[in-house]
């Protein structure tokens, strides 16, 4: 059997750019029942994926928060925004949204398929071989095609998060803890309603009793009971130079991975990127992509990565006096929350002193 292009993985990587696919058939791979499930993403995104989900559809941002609390071992920090400075996704209706648009462009989602891959022009998907054009590797951070195709090291670190049944709630309030109890990452507290907050940590050995002494430590909150518990992969190693292969195969999402390095986020350069690589596929110029692909994620993204491994390696909330001095000139604003190289560059206006504000 031979299909056009094939696309391993519906998550919103693998999705979204189908959606942007209109001139080709695209057939999508999903190994579960259906989208969006296992659930795994925090769903926090910024103002520019805020207005790009809502052209999708309006109810889909189910929260906004207009202040962000930073506490670390030495300090605590509140940063308070005249306007919405971060948004909740409903991820589940997101994910069935995205179905139902690419269905309606004609575009087939085979589920409860396994996909591997057999050589540089098929996949094999339920034991059938499938010959295809162009193959859109969207799978996740657990990715076996790029494992198996690549082979390069991978990093992860995991996450946990749970859904509480809390009161005291402080619902345009995001909060982030850093603490010696998780050196790795940061844990966090997002208010999904006014009886509802999501808490989460990631580490390379989670701990459930870690995250509740966080909690426990830094927030004034009754938690009630959990009604929900998740996890997943964070990638934390360093993203491919170059995410196409043979010509015909091209890494997309988490497979790369797409992430903010410091924070893990990855629905911001889905959505920067899908549109771009959905018009290369559409024309079958997919080596075009990669300057596109350079351009708007991967050379600012080293820069991100380098120091956050810095950061790794002594104090990971190190650069939250940074963005507070920031904040306090007027400087910090709402694109600084997806483009971390632009708070670095900020900080210049503290050169030569600046070595001396972060590790004072």
């Amino acid at each position: 059997m031979k299909k056009d292009v094939v696309v391993i993985g519906g998550g919103p990587a693998g999705l979204y750019t189908a959606l942007h696919i209109r001139s080709r058939d695209v057939t999508l791979i999903e190994e579960h029942e259906k989208v969006g499930i296992p659930k795994h993403c925090s769903g926090v995104v910024g103002g520019f994926v805020a207005k790009e989900v809502s052209k999708l559809s309006p109810n889909l941002i189910d929260n906004y928060y207009e202040e962000i609390v930073l506490a670390t071992p030495v300090e605590k920090i509140e940063l308070n925004f005249k306007k919405p400075i971060a948004f909740h996704v409903n991820r589940p209706l997101l994910e069935e949204k995205l179905v139902s648009k690419v269905e309606s462009l004609g575009h087939e989602i085979i589920y409860r398929a396994r996909a591997t891959p057999a050589g540089s022009r098929y996949v094999k998907i339920n034991k059938e071989l499938i010959e295809f054009n162009t193959l859109i590797v969207a799978e996740g951070a657990n990715s076996v095609f790029r494992r198996i195709l690549i082979g390069n090291k991978t990093r992860y670190l995991y996450g946990l998060q749970l859904v509480i049944k809390a009161r005291n709630i402080m619902e345009k309030t995001l909060t982030i803890i850093y603490s010696d109890l998780n050196p790795d990452f940061f844990a966090w507290i997002i208010p999904l309603n006014d009886e509802e907050v999501q808490v989460g940590y990631a580490s390379t050995r989670l701990r459930e009793d870690i995250l509740c002494k966080l909690i426990a430590k830094y927030v004034k909150i009754d938690l009630l009971r959990v009604i929900d518990k998740y996890g997943g992969l964070i990638p934390i190693h360093k993203p491919l130079k170059n995410p196409i292969l043979n010509g015909n195969i091209v890494f997309h999402g988490d497979t790369v991975p797409l992430i903010k390095p410091y924070t893990g986020g990855g629905l911001y350069y889905i959505f920067k990127l899908s549109p771009l690589l959905g018009k290369y596929v559409d024309i079958n110029m997919l080596n075009s992509y990669v300057y596109e692909y350079l351009r708007s994620f991967y050379v600012k993204t080293f820069f991100e990565h380098t120091l956050v491994e810095l950061f790794r390696k002594t104090r990971y909330y190190l650069p939250v006096s940074l963005v507070n001095r920031i904040n306090k000139l007027n400087m910090l604003l709402e694109e600084d929350y997806d483009e971390h190289y632009k708070i670095v560059l900020k900080s210049l206006v503290f050169t030569p002193i600046m070595p001396f504000l972060l590790f004072s």
